[in-house]
């Protein structure tokens, strides 16, 4: 298996529902290497919301793998429409053949450094999650793209 993806995202231990993100991450193995990456937000005081998120794009930029495709997911980032729609997206970065690397930031987003480093800055819906939610709904898109891709039945 060639294809591989990982998710970057500042969560706290025990905010996650390890439970559903086990589910997706088997159910996508066969597809695609997937890993979640949990990382932790730097303790300590800052002056404001966007020194803390300039501190947390430091820490992903620094796990980042190397010439991978950086996808940093943000509400203002480009649509990527439907279900299908994205199948499509994510058929074309595996032709690619570069990993790819989703970020989801922590409680107050994405730095604009960090989407300024990535290739992509994408939006799962004009809708705000929180960055677990995001982490979720993320796995179960990238599911039910290979089955859209698989013409798995999953996606109807």
């Amino acid at each position: 298996m060639s294809f591989s993806i990982q998710i970057v995202a500042f969560c706290k231990r025990g905010e996650l529902p390890e439970a559903e993100i086990s589910r997706f991450v088997k159910l996508i193995k066969p597809c695609a290497a997937i890993t979640c990456v949990s990382l932790k937000s730097p303790a300590g005081s800052f002056a404001n919301k966007n020194e803390l998120m300039e501190a947390e794009a430091k820490i992903a930029m620094a796990r980042l793998p190397a010439k991978s495709c950086i996808v940093a997911l943000s509400e203002e980032g480009k649509s990527l429409g439907s279900s299908n729609s994205f199948a499509r997206w994510l058929a074309l970065r595996q032709q690619q053949g570069q990993p790819l690397v989703f970020v989801v930031g922590g409680a107050y987003g994405i730095a604009p450094s960090l989407k300024q480093a990535a290739h992509e800055v994408v939006s799962l819906s004009a809708l705000t999650f929180s960055h677990v939610l995001a982490q979720l709904v993320l796995l179960e898109q990238i599911y039910r793209a290979f089955t859209i891709l698989k013409g798995h039945p999953y996606h109807k």
